[in-house]
């Protein structure tokens, strides 16, 4: 069920990708339809902080970045030249 929704999120931001609109403010917007709303969009500002895009799994990360998420169960994933502690030790 979680990859399942996974893979309706990161559609759905394909599809915001393509709008003139925010991509993250977007992204943020989408974190209401999630539970745990509130970890959602810690995730989001830690990307916009990055001007990161959410993870993809048939491309991966790009070189010199690696795929990082919150330690929180609603957390989205996006790849960041920060580590996965120097994320969550910014974002408590």
């Amino acid at each position: 069920m979680h990859t399942l929704f996974a893979f309706a999120f990161l559609a759905s931001a394909q599809l915001i990708e393509q709008k003139p609109i925010n991509y993250h403010d977007q992204l943020f917007a989408l974190c209401d339809e999630r539970a745990g709303e509130k970890c959602c969009r810690a995730s989001v500002k830690a990307m916009r902080a990055e001007q990161a895009r959410l993870y993809d799994e048939t491309q991966g990360c790009p070189e010199g970045t690696q795929r990082v998420t919150l330690f929180c169960p609603a957390s989205l994933n996006w790849c960041s030249r920060k580590t996965v502690r120097e994320i969550n030790e910014e974002y408590r």
